[in-house]
C-alpha cells in the first residue's frame, strides 16, 4: 500500500514513515466528507486513494463505470466533480452532433470547427472512459478521501 499524501510505500503496510499516516486512518477516509471539505475551501484536506472507502459501495462503482461512465456518473459518485462535468458535456454534444448529422444537418464554417473539437473531445472521452473501467475492475480507480483522524472510525 502507498501513502495517499506523499506516495511512499507503507513501512510493514502499516504506517508511512514520512507522513506518519497509518493503515488505520486510510481505511476509515470518508468520501462522502469531500464535498463538505470543499465547500470550507480546504481542499488540503482531500487526498486520492485507490482504496476503496466505506462509504462508497465497490459493486455500484463498477456498475455506474461500466454502463453510465461514459456519460460521468461514476465520477459524480465519487465526487471527481470536474471530470464527471466534462464528460457529462463532451458526450451530450457529442451524441447531439451524431444525431444531427444521421438527420443530415452539414456544417459549415465556424460549425464544422466546432463539430471537429466536439468530436475529439467525445473521442477521448471514450478512452477515458476505457481506462476507467480498467482502473476500476483491478482496483486502481483513484478516489478522493478525507483520511480519519488517528483513532476516529467512519462507516
Amino acid at each position: 500500500m502507498r501513502c495517499p499524501i506523499c506516495g511512499a510505500k507503507m513501512v510493514n503496510k502499516q504506517l508511512c514513515q514520512y507522513c506518519n499516516i497509518t493503515d488505520e486512518q486510510i481505511y476509515n477516509a470518508s468520501n462522502k466528507k469531500v464535498k463538505k471539505v470543499r465547500k470550507e475551501a480546504n481542499s488540503d484536506l482531500i487526498h486520492f486513494t485507490t482504496i476503496v472507502p466505506k462509504d462508497v459501495e465497490r459493486l455500484k462503482l463498477i456498475l455506474f463505470t461500466i454502463f453510465l461512465g461514459v456519460f460521468g456518473v461514476n465520477h459524480l459518485y465519487i465526487n471527481r466533480l470536474y471530470r464527471g462535468i466534462y464528460s457529462i458535456v463532451s458526450m451530450s454534444l457529442f451524441v447531439l452532433f451524431v444525431i444531427l448529422t444521421f438527420v443530415g444537418v452539414q456544417f459549415l464554417g465556424f460549425f464544422n470547427i466546432v463539430y471537429q473539437i466536439v468530436g475529439y473531445a467525445g473521442a477521448i472521452n471514450v478512452i477515458l472512459w476505457i481506462s476507467d473501467i480498467i482502473n476500476v475492475l483491478i482496483k486502481k480507480m483513484k478516489i478522493p478521501v478525507v483520511l480519519a483522524e488517528k483513532g476516529e472510525k467512519n462507516g
